[in-house]
């Protein structure tokens, strides 16, 4: 139970309103941690909150974007490929596949399939296209994580029923 007169200016960083005495409580409210009106031992104002379905929302689509990572950077793996030889060995060159998108650039590399200036450009545009995902993933990924951090902070896990966040309509 709080005491009227104290309510607002005697409170400590915590909201508690309880002041180290038992002077404004009464034996009712023994089991009742302080700072709470509701005999549930719940703030009576938390007990109308709902789940924040804007924190919800962002959390599935950081999922997918988190799974879309995984699947082009460590699911998806290459063929097994046969390259005519650049160097003029003989037989053809073979890239075993199983690679990911990763060590495709590592595997031509190795096997000296890149042999021309025309091949080296091509080998540089593969590398810049595969950084671009990775970048372009992460920079997703790293804006839901902040925006997910956001609504934990405030308005919180769950919100007030009539807030836009619990509102918040997925198709939309």
């Amino acid at each position: 139970m709080t005491c009227p007169d104290y309510d607002d200016e005697h409170t400590d960083s915590t909201g508690d309103h309880s002041y180290g005495d038992d002077e404004h409580s009464d034996s009712t409210d023994s089991n009742i941690p302080s700072g709470t009106d509701a005999t549930d031992g719940s703030d009576g104002d938390n007990a109308k909150l709902v789940p924040n379905l804007k924190l919800k929302a962002i959390r599935n689509i950081k999922t997918k974007a988190e799974e879309a990572k995984a699947d082009l950077t460590e699911n998806w793996t290459t063929s097994t490929q046969i390259f005519s030889s650049a160097t003029g060995a003989p037989g053809p060159v073979t890239v075993a596949g199983g690679g990911t998108a990763a060590s495709l650039r590592t595997s031509l590399a190795d096997n000296d399939i890149w042999d021309s200036p025309a091949a080296e450009e091509c080998s540089k545009q593969i590398s810049g296209v595969l950084d671009s995902i990775d970048g372009v993933i992460n920079t997703i990924i790293t804006d839901l994580t902040d925006a997910e951090s956001a609504q934990v902070i405030h308005p919180g896990e769950e919100v007030e029923p009539d807030s836009p966040e619990a509102t918040w309509h997925a198709a939309d």
